[in-house]
């Protein structure tokens, strides 16, 4: 699938709230190609998560974590995408902690240290 310009800071597309995709059209072309292009493109940049807005999609549909898993089985790692539909993030205590974090949509990459809720819970779907 086609690698897709990343959308960077200051890019309207990044502030839109983007919609909400209907569980029924999970399994249509029109989300299995941007999804595709999500994974590729968060490959080519080196991210390590992505979601549709950053590729110029204001929608809510993949929205990926590229995740290193231990197989205990085996004894080695392997790379694990972790697929989120429609994800919202629900902070459940107002206790900080600090995280390292970075973007593929700020132009030079740095992973910066901020401030985020230390309790939240993903609520999907």
């Amino acid at each position: 699938m086609p690698i897709r310009k990343i959308a960077r800071m200051g890019h309207p597309v990044l502030r839109e709230k983007a919609a909400k995709i209907n569980p029924k059209q999970i399994e249509s072309a029109e989300i299995k190609s941007p999804d595709s292009d999500l994974i590729d493109s968060m490959e080519e940049y080196s991210g390590i998560g992505i979601a549709a807005p950053q590729i110029h999609e204001s929608k809510r549909w993949p929205s990926f974590a590229w995740i290193r898993v231990l197989q205990l089985t085996r004894c080695q790692w392997r790379d694990a995408i972790t697929v989120f539909i429609n994800p919202e993030i629900k902070v459940i205590d107002d206790k900080k902690q600090e995280f390292w974090e970075g973007c593929l949509s700020v132009l030079v990459f740095a992973a910066n240290w901020h401030d985020r809720a230390k309790y939240a819970r993903g609520i999907f779907g």
